[in-house]
């Protein structure tokens, strides 16, 4: 037996031994270990979605909703609680990239548009990856940008948005037929999206970009049937909204369509009249930008709404029943937590990038204010990210699809705000982490332009640094940002699966990670900050987790795992460390926060698992 190996059972000993006496693992001596306690409520309700986009509603009662940005696909009950999710991004099986359209076939086979992949991925109930078809191109059985698909009777037929057409296949995957060209005449197409098939077989396609609706005969082996209608012709009475993309039909085969652009869903007839239409207003007052639709096993409408970053529930009369995702009022509940900071007083400070809001609690969690709307001025946010606080008390706010930063008072009252979309020095493209160093140089992941900016107190762009790649100094969509008292900068590259290590300036120094789930790798690291012993703490996201280091990336010990129980985490997103020791984690899915206060000892857990970490490097 190895001296390794040896070791690690003698440690496991010990603390079975430990167990035994003491009846649960404690701590060394008489101080108080370091634990977590949770501020806000662990609700099941899906928080924070960041782009739903299509939903599909399945013979049990449950519905799949596609939440494009964030690679996943999400299993809610009927009261809108989280049963299973699956998915990231990647290329990989089960994994996807801006993921568009969903269906599920009479044996709940799952079927997901993996649009940027230019596949269709099928999945059994629980998620698990069964096959995939499709490839780029242009050819049969090959996609550009494939958007919305659905089932009928063996067949899937499936949107394929930039090669103008429809394309049918067997649900091995074989490819049957196709059908459309460019164009607005009876055989064409215009980037067509959603598409749906009543128990009889029609078939309604939105022709988004000829602003329509076309209606077929059944498909057949040859290819789709012939054209029956058009809804939104020039030469209508009543034409189509400008935008029409997601299609649901109900049992009585009314047809409900939904335009983003617009803000409406639209119901009509099989002639093609329109029996009603909801838009924002009173009767559905979140209704923004709705995109994918479907009908749950109740009759009930099911809209996928982009815009306000929820799943609305809807009667088909347009009364609303519910709202998935939502922001709630109740001061214990956060809405997609995902930035977080400590003032200068000790006082915490979140960014709720689902309620497009910033809210300040004492160490306690007790509210002590809150600012912000949806909206493009100033003051208001569409998705607030990353936030620091200066040396003066001012706090500074990644506004991310706005791609701005905002600076605030510590009031929250509004008091500059910088850049815009772009490429250019002074603009910025869905920014996320900022941090402050202690001279004042504002350091911003400018996330989609794949680079680090370093700005003065004044605004001034010092240092830009970084470009798409995996070369030491080059990112992939990096996330998190900090910097440690000597004015070193710590960047957690999102799509790299690592940590880097810049001068002030810029300058590549180190760095550490790769993709994985054993101690040391990440799995989308998000956030990154330092601790006031100089460690290095990672969320490393999508295993669950944080991982502390060495300043120089020699792992030192793991915290949490995937779970919704106290010291456990669902996709956290941000984290903070106070001048004291105290870690504040934005545990994003489970919409709460978790802080993990300073002991003045280590668990004996928690030195076994650096025991055991460093004889496994070893």
């Amino acid at each position: 037996m190895s001296i390794r190996v040896a070791t690690i059972i003698v440690l496991g000993l010990a603390v079975l031994s430990v167990t035994l006496t003491c009846g649960h693992i404690g701590q060394l001596g008489g101080d108080r270990p370091a634990e977590w306690n949770v501020l806000g409520n662990a609700d099941d309700h899906i928080p924070g979605l960041q782009t739903p986009w299509a939903v599909g509603c399945d013979s049990d009662g449950t519905t799949l909703i596609v939440d494009r940005d964030r690679a996943q696909v999400i299993r809610v009950d009927p009261e809108g609680h989280t049963v299973a999710r699956w998915g990231r991004m990647g290329s990989g099986p089960g994994e996807f990239n801006r993921p568009t359209g969903i269906a599920i076939d009479v044996n709940r086979r799952v079927y997901v548009v993996d649009s940027g992949n230019d596949r269709v991925q099928v999945f059994t109930a629980s998620g698990a990856p069964i096959a995939e078809w499709g490839r780029s191109g242009s050819n049969s059985g090959e996609f550009d940008v494939p958007y919305g698909i659905a089932i009928w009777r063996g067949t899937a037929l499936v949107t394929d948005r930039e090669n103008n057409r429809i394309q049918t296949f067997d649900l091995n995957g074989q490819f049957l037929n196709a059908f459309g060209h460019r164009g607005s005449d009876n055989l064409g197409l215009d980037r067509p999206t959603g598409i749906a098939v009543d128990s009889h077989g029609i078939t309604y396609v939105a022709d988004t970009g000829n602003a329509r609706v076309r209606v077929f005969d059944p498909p057949a082996r040859q290819g789709i049937g012939q054209l029956i209608d058009d809804w939104g012709r020039s030469s209508d009475e009543d034409t189509m909204s400008p935008a029409p993309m997601g299609l649901a039909i109900a049992r009585d085969a009314t047809v409900f369509i939904s335009d983003e652009v617009t803000a409406d869903v639209t119901a009509r007839d099989p002639t093609g009249r329109v029996t009603g239409r909801w838009v924002r207003g009173p009767k559905v007052p979140d209704l923004r930008n709705p995109i994918g639709i479907g009908i749950d096993r109740n009759g009930s409408l099911i809209v996928a709404d982009r815009g306000a970053r929820q799943v609305h529930v809807l009667g088909q009369d347009g009364s609303p029943k519910a709202s998935w995702g939502r922001a709630h009022s109740g001061s214990g509940q956060f809405v997609g937590p995902i930035g977080v900071a400590f003032d200068l007083a000790g006082n915490v400070l979140v960014a709720e990038f689902g309620a497009n809001r910033i809210r300040k609690l004492s160490p306690s969690g007790a509210p002590i204010a809150e600012f912000g709307r949806r909206g493009t001025g100033p003051g208001e946010f569409d998705g607030p990210y990353g936030i620091a606080v200066d040396g003066k008390g001012r706090i500074l706010v990644s506004d991310r699809d706005n791609s701005r930063l905002q600076w605030f008072e510590a009031d929250g009252t509004p008091i500059a705000v910088w850049g815009g979309f772009g490429s250019g020095t002074g603009d910025f493209a869905n920014p996320s982490g900022v941090a402050i160093a202690t001279n004042g140089q504002i350091l911003v992941a400018d996330t989609v332009n794949h680079r680090i900016k370093s700005i003065a107190p004044s605004g001034e762009v010092r240092a830009v640094w970084g470009r798409e790649g995996d070369a030491p100094g080059e990112f992939r969509y990096p996330r998190g940002v900090t910097t440690d008292p000597e004015g070193l900068v710590y960047v957690a590259d999102f799509g790299n699966n690592r940590v880097q290590v810049f001068s002030p300036d810029g300058r590549f120094i180190r760095a550490w990670g790769q993709a994985g789930d054993s101690p040391g790798d990440f799995d989308w690291p998000l956030g990154i900050a330092i601790g006031p012993e100089g460690t290095v703490l990672v969320l490393d996201t999508d295993n669950s987790r944080i991982q502390r280091f060495t300043p120089d990336g020699k792992l030192i010990e793991i915290w949490g795992h995937t779970g919704k129980e106290v010291g456990e985490f669902l996709w956290p997103d941000g984290i903070a460390v106070s001048p004291n020791g105290t870690v504040v984690v934005a545990d994003t899915a489970n919409g709460r926060l978790q802080v993990r206060r300073p002991g003045h000892s280590s668990t004996i857990g928690e030195m076994i698992s650096r025991v055991f970490l460093h004889w496994w490097k070893v």
